[in-house]
């Protein structure tokens, strides 16, 4: 009788992607509204700068869940055959829970990264635009 292998449990774990992007889009926009405020809309992009660089630090610092869920192993049962599949269906999960987690992280990482350059590169733009109006 074959026992079933529980897939590992892995959390959401989007509230600090979620945080990050919430962050970036601030900094973005803050900076264009400091400027603004300043008087100074050269400095405008300056948000979007510290936005790319958090996108930076989101993508190097994503969590490892493919390496936390390939980690649970289970005792030897003895039928080499048993071993096998035990040793899979960990590996299985480990794999879907990667592409489960890339593909969330790439829809955050997509929004900070483009708005943040977007306002790197045009953030003096519209600062020197509210400052005129």
């Amino acid at each position: 009788m074959a026992t079933k292998v529980p897939a590992p449990r892995t959390s959401n774990g989007t509230l600090p992607l979620q945080l990050a992007t919430a962050a970036a889009i601030l900094f973005s926009f803050g900076g264009i509204a400091l400027a603004a405020l300043a008087n100074s809309p050269a400095d405008g992009g300056r948000g979007g700068a510290i936005a790319v660089a958090l996108t930076f630090f989101m993508l190097f610092m994503g969590r490892g869940t493919a390496e936390q869920a390939a980690e649970t192993a289970l005792p030897p049962s003895g039928d080499p055959v048993e071993d096998l599949r035990r040793e899979f269906d960990p590996t299985k999960a480990a794999v879907n829970a990667m592409l489960d987690w890339s593909n969330k992280e790439k829809r955050y990482l997509a929004a900070s990264s483009v708005i943040g350059t977007l306002v790197w590169g045009f953030g003096d733009l519209l600062a020197a635009w509210l400052c005129a109006a």
